[in-house]
């Protein structure tokens, strides 16, 4: 059987240590840093548009995600989605 991992669930108060708080990892450099609210920007996702594959696809939106940038090389490291307003 395998072995199930338990989830870490840590509440995160503003002023609490920073070592607690959850870093991320760069996949290229393997820097890990934690992500500030300052340093984070919107970027969209790329769409194909016209033609045939427009056509068939009915391409809406381009799709929202935040993102970050890695300290020590620069590259650009995708968080999570962004949704719409409603």
């Amino acid at each position: 059987m395998s072995e199930w991992k338990k989830r870490e669930r840590k509440l995160i108060i503003p002023g609490m240590d920073e070592t607690l708080l959850r870093k991320v990892e760069c996949k290229v450099c393997g820097n890990k840093f934690i992500p500030k609210k300052e340093n984070k920007y919107v970027v969209k996702d790329r769409l194909l548009s016209g033609g045939v594959q427009g056509a068939l696809n009915g391409n809406g939106e381009p799709k929202q995600y935040d993102a970050f940038d890695c300290d020590v090389c620069g590259c650009q490291i995708i968080a999570k989605e962004r949704l719409k307003e409603v």
